[in-house]
């Protein structure tokens, strides 16, 4: 449960998830308010504001505007919305569910224990004569 100033919502998780359901992200997509517009005739934009009042916005357009077809536009905007909040709701569960990554004060510091950076040949093979 959530409390702002001004209302309660329910998360679609428990304290004890360790994934992002597809019940949940069905749910923040359920509850969400929309606002759909075409953009300069050719482009539909969507600004998808979700219950705890965080706002998204996703747009898709096609090259001429002969082409332009708003449903398959929401229908774009709402894939690509989907596949954000899977994204956004998997970052917050992994920092406010199961684990946080401690962050040092170099970027580089704290990405040495998640990924391994490969030089460029350039880097190691230029010879002194």
């Amino acid at each position: 449960m959530c409390k702002d100033n001004k209302k309660t919502y329910s998360l679609p998780y428990d304290a004890n998830d360790t994934k992002v359901t597809q019940f949940a992200i069905k749910t923040l997509i359920d509850e969400a308010e929309y606002t759909w517009m075409t953009v300069y005739e050719k482009c539909t934009l969507m600004i998808a504001k979700l219950k705890n009042g965080f706002i998204i916005t996703e747009s898709s357009a096609c090259v001429d505007k002969s082409n332009y077809d708003f449903e398959l536009g929401k229908k774009i905007c709402l894939n690509k919305l989907e596949d954000k909040l899977w994204e956004l709701e998997g970052y917050m569960l992994q920092t406010n569910g199961i684990g946080t990554i401690t962050y040092s004060s170099s970027p580089m510091e704290t990405l040495k224990g998640f990924i391994k950076i490969i030089p460029t040949s350039n880097e190691h093979n230029d010879k002194e004569d």
